[in-house]
Formats: structure tokens, sequence, C-alpha cells
């Protein structure tokens, strides 16, 4: 079973491989593979994991969540942003939505989910259903 971890490496690794490298180093700036590098560098999956709070209304209960956060456009290489979302003269390469929408990373997160709730949810029913006296 994948860990979170694992899925967020798999996303970060994913982005990289999608990225386009340029062939071409026009004015010496940035270099070739600048992109790339970058967003190996700061897609790791310590900084890609984080926790969600929704705050309860009057009517329902704390919602906690994981997300994972990928940083497309990663300090040296903003220009990812215009890489991935097009500009008027290129069109939108959509290196980090292709990572994202990756059908392995949906089977990874629905195994993960699946075990969990498996191994934490239903035993704890089950342990509550044994604690049970019935008459």
């Amino acid at each position: 079973m994948a860990s979170l971890k694992d899925i967020a490496k798999y996303i970060g690794d994913s982005a990289v491989i999608n990225a386009p490298r340029r062939t071409t180093n026009i004015n010496r700036r940035p270099k070739p593979g600048n992109l790339k590098r970058q967003l190996e560098k700061y897609n790791t999956p310590t900084k890609m994991l984080g926790n969600t709070k929704e705050n309860p209304t009057a009517t329902s209960r704390t919602n906690y969540g994981i997300e994972f956060t990928l940083d497309y456009a990663p300090p040296g290489a903003e220009y990812g942003a215009f890489v991935e979302n097009g500009t008027s003269r290129q069109p939108a390469q959509h290196f980090a939505q292709r990572a994202i929408d990756d059908p392995y990373v949906s089977i990874m997160i629905d195994e993960y989910v699946g075990i969990y709730v498996n191994e934490n949810v239903v035993s704890q029913i089950q342990k509550q259903l044994d604690d049970m006296e019935i008459d």
C-alpha cells in the first residue's frame, strides 16, 4: 500500500517528468532544465503534504482532511506559472495538471482511503460491538 508520502512523491516526480525542458538557451537565462530542477527541489513529500481543518457550522462537525500542494512555479523558476497556464504567445502545457490528474494517483488515493477506513473505522466499530453486552 502506498503511504501519503509515496503519493506526494509520485505527484512531484510526475510533474518533473511532464515539465517541458528548453532545448535552446536564449540569452543564457534560464538554463535548460531549470524548471525541472526547481520542481524536483521544492516539491518534496514533506513540503507537499498538509492538513486541513474546516471550522464547524451550527449544524455540522469539524472536518479534517489532507491536502497535496504542488508548487508549479517554485522560487528560481517562477515562470512555471506561464508554462502551466500559457501566455498570449505560448499555449498552456499543463504539466502540473497532468501530474495531478494521473489515473494512478486516483488509484493510490482510493487504495489508501480504503485500507485506512478498513483498518481504523471498521476496527473501531468492531471493538465497540465487542465491548457491548448483548442480552
